[in-house]
């Protein structure tokens, strides 16, 4: 894979330039020569003999702010993108490579193909940032080669470029960190399920019934965010117990629970001090006893709602853990809620 360095006498510009109306929407797209004339510098992919992209970039202190990258139509997913974003990290080493892609949104037709470029970015050397920006009405998620990323001198450089050109100015922003960690917590515990929809399942109702308990009893944002994380987690040693001792009993889970949480969220952006909560929730959410929190109790009610709705609990059982266990006034109305008259 070779990247090569053009100008606006390079003769292949012009193959370029036709990849770019190819690729690049019309409104958000710009001329490669008027890129070159405000700074930018054009970086043509070559794979083999014949051009088959482009990347244009803009050097700013520690960054490469990486603006435009496109390949041609009947070449993409032979890995050709892969290569050209890894040899522009190996030909910047120390520097901040920063790219965007649009933010995933369940709600958008087009959201797998989202989760596609997504995926894309974070397979080939970049890490999420937790900063956004906002072009025309959409919105795009930043990504950075480092996990340092260095917003000052990224919000630094858009106030830079605004003196260069008027259109597509990065304007970044941040917003929902917490709910984002949460979404993409969820979204990995589900992948590391093995397709078990059982588990899948169950620790998706755990958090909603969990989510809902904490929010009706008006937790403060930092509670809410370690409830949350714990009760998608809560299970996480489900898999390793029944291959290591042939079931997932309680207490086993909470035995090997604490170690696997750690190493699920490290990396997750979560602080030592939040990681070290949840895995203390996860390693005792089936101990009943000397229960410390709001988010160890409202963890305990949701998991005994959906275990008792899984398994078919008796009456005599749900209504001797609403008396005995239950403390919180909005797990108790879902409870009864969930399971009618327990007379």
């Amino acid at each position: 894979m070779e990247i090569r360095e053009i100008t606006d006498d390079s003769a292949e510009l012009r193959i370029l330039e036709a990849i770019n109306e190819e690729a690049i929407p019309e409104s958000e797209r710009c001329a490669l020569r008027d890129m070159l004339a405000t700074g930018a510098n054009v970086w043509c992919i070559v794979p083999e003999r014949e051009p088959a992209g482009f990347m244009a970039v803009r050097y700013y202190r520690n960054l490469v702010y990486l603006a435009y990258f496109a390949v041609r139509k009947d070449l993409r997913s032979k890995g050709i993108g892969g290569g050209a974003l890894r040899e522009l990290i190996r030909r910047n080493p120390g520097r901040q490579i920063v790219a965007e892609y649009e933010a995933p949104d369940p709600r958008r037709a087009d959201n797998a193909l989202r989760l596609r470029r997504r995926q894309f970015y974070l397979r080939n050397g970049f890490h999420e940032t937790g900063w956004f920006t906002c072009y025309d009405g959409t919105e795009f998620e930043v990504c950075c080669s480092a996990q340092d990323f260095d917003a000052g001198a990224f919000k630094a450089f858009a106030a830079d470029i605004a003196r260069v050109v008027r259109d597509h100015i990065p304007n970044p922003f941040q917003k929902g960190l917490k709910s984002m960690a949460i979404t993409h917590n969820l979204e990995k515990m589900i992948g590391s399920s093995d397709g078990n929809i059982h588990d899948i399942e169950h620790l998706v109702k755990v958090w909603a019934y969990a989510k809902t308990i904490g929010e009706l009893e008006g937790l403060d944002p930092e509670t809410q965010f370690i409830l949350e994380a714990a009760a998608i987690t809560h299970d996480i040693a489900c898999p390793l117990c029944r291959r290591k001792y042939g079931h997932a009993d309680g207490k086993l889970q909470e035995k090997e629970g604490g170690p696997l949480v750690r190493e699920f969220l490290s990396g997750s952006g979560m602080t030592d001090a939040q990681i070290s909560r949840v895995a203390f929730l996860v390693s005792h959410h089936h101990t009943l006893t000397e229960i410390d929190g709001a988010d160890y109790q409202i963890l305990v009610e949701a998991d005994y709602i959906v275990n008792a709705s899984e398994n078919g609990y008796s009456k005599e059982n749900i209504r001797g853990f609403l008396q005995n266990v239950m403390k919180t006034q909005s797990g108790k109305r879902i409870l009864q809620d969930v399971f009618g008259s327990l007379d």
